[in-house]
């Protein structure tokens, strides 16, 4: 889980550090601050071909998710799936379609003017994002996966400010729905289970409860397995799945009692 999540995490720690250098000017000393800003300066320059101050590196992080979103669903039903190739090849493609990219193309597209069209480009990256986080097990990848998105839209709305007006806060409603969303998924998930559980009968219940308690005990045996030769990786992966059948056994446990109690 760590070493899929390395690019990401410093990607978010490096927009977390961004956000209060282009929001405000906080009382640290430039000393401390000038060896921060030129770190990851540096590093999301080499990725991304902007700078913290460029609304243009913000619009490409929310390319990199959406294709990087894209291509790991694509991947994910492939013989990769689950693997860390699938992540790696998923990193390495969105990084070369916005890079290969004319950047003005980019800015063109991502960067509008009018009114209508920034609803348009922070209307679609939210629907697009939604339809391939939802398909997401994880509910700790869903929620990073739009933390990344709303501060992307946090920062556009301070750099456009002078370019766009009033018409900022269209960015300010898609970064309140990009951290609010991730809530709102993870409840339409449970009651999808709910449901699922309610139209079966009880014995099926049980039956699936049952499946999924064997599906469990596989998992732990792998992951034990897996520690023992120190394949992190592997690891990690297994008690991904772990977590969201454990999940699902929750669920189901849950349309189970209402069953009864009815």
């Amino acid at each position: 889980m760590q070493k899929k999540n390395l690019f990401l995490s410093l990607l978010v720690l490096g927009m977390l550090i961004a956000v209060p250098l282009v929001l405000a000017q906080y009382s640290i000393t430039q000393d401390i601050l000038n060896p921060i800003k030129s770190f990851f300066s540096t590093f999301i320059k080499a990725l991304f071909i902007a700078d913290f101050n460029e609304p243009a590196l913000y619009s490409r992080v929310l390319l990199f998710l959406i294709v990087f979103l894209i291509v790991e669903n694509i991947v994910s039903k492939t013989i990769m799936a689950g693997s860390k190739l699938s992540w790696l090849l998923s990193i390495v493609v969105a990084i070369l379609g916005i890079r290969i990219l004319p950047a003005k193309i980019i800015d063109l597209v991502m960067l509008p003017y009018g009114t209508l069209a920034v609803v348009v480009t922070s209307l679609v990256p939210l629907i697009i994002l939604w339809y391939f986080t939802y398909t997401i097990p994880t509910k700790g990848l869903r929620t990073f996966a739009w933390w990344v998105a709303g501060l992307s839209f946090i920062v556009l709305a301070a750099l456009r400010y002078n370019v766009i007006g009033k018409s900022i806060g269209i960015y300010a409603v898609a970064a309140i729905a990009s951290f609010v969303i991730p809530f709102i998924q993870g409840y339409l998930k449970s009651k999808e289970i709910e449901k699922a559980g309610e139209q079966m009968g009880s014995t099926n219940i049980r039956a699936k409860i049952a499946r999924i308690e064997q599906q469990l005990d596989a998992l732990i045996e792998g992951k034990a397995a897996a520690l023992a030769v120190n394949n992190t990786g592997l690891s990690a992966r297994l008690q991904r799945d772990i977590d969201r059948l454990t999940r699902e056994r929750t669920e189901f446990e849950r349309a189970l009692g209402t069953k009864k109690a009815e």
